[in-house]
């Protein structure tokens, strides 16, 4: 019997929006050395065409090209491509400016210059939350991915977008003990350590609010070994 050729997996498609060519080459190098087909575009008009022929998994746009400005070209990209994860890239990084490009429906915020490892680290924490189910699931607890609401028999609470993805990455591996390194990677993007107390500070806003909804769950920091979410 013959037997079937491998099929090789689908490619990956990249869509990287700027009206820099320094820019794009860079980022478009980067994507390829890692494995991506690399499309690209000069403006907003030019991206909404690409899309419309290929499944693009990402979009890296930056905040002010020819065509629209702002966040104009996100709130565009976002309605073609729901399911796309998109990166927004600015050289403003004030706190009007970030909220906006998220709230367009961006999926993470990147001041440039930005370094290959650190949008390595970004690209890979976006990819992480888009291959989510819709619903996760510990014990008495479920987390809603659209409505980012957590659930358990005690009630439930509404959840940040920071504390959804700290507690996703807890409850998408119930019971594995994740290094503080990998929680800083999959809900900031970090490839190391800031040295802030970002992480702690999270934890304890998600430790109140699963204790608020459920008597059975509990989040657990390991020492010199991580965190885990726990059952039981």
């Amino acid at each position: 019997m013959r037997s079937q050729p491998e099929q090789s997996p689908a490619p990956l498609h990249a869509l990287v929006v700027d009206d820099d060519p320094s820019v794009v080459a860079w980022i478009a190098q980067l994507l390829q050395g890692d494995g991506w087909d690399v499309h690209v575009a000069h403006s907003t008009r030019d991206a909404l065409a690409t899309i419309g022929a290929l499944p693009i998994q990402i979009a890296i746009v930056d905040f002010e090209l020819p065509d629209g400005q702002g966040t104009a070209p996100v709130h565009s990209l976002r309605h073609a491509v729901p399911e796309a994860a998109i990166l927004m890239l600015s050289g403003h990084d004030d706190d009007d400016t970030v909220v906006k490009g998220l709230e367009a429906g961006a999926d993470d915020f990147i001041h440039k210059p930005v370094s290959a490892p650190v949008l390595r680290a970004r690209i890979a924490a976006v990819l992480r939350r888009h291959t989510l189910p819709d619903r996760l699931s510990v014990c008495d607890l479920v987390l809603d991915r659209h409505s980012r609401r957590l659930t358990g028999t005690l009630g439930h609470v509404q959840l940040t977008a920071k504390e959804f993805q700290l507690l996703a990455a807890l409850m998408s591996r119930p019971g594995e003990i994740l290094s503080r390194a990998t929680l800083l990677a999959d809900v900031w993007g970090y490839d190391f350590d800031p040295g802030t107390s970002v992480l702690d500070v999270a934890l304890t806003r998600i430790r109140q609010k699963v204790a608020a909804v459920s008597a059975q769950s509990t989040i657990v920091s390991v020492r010199n070994a991580g965190v885990q979410i726990t059952a039981g």
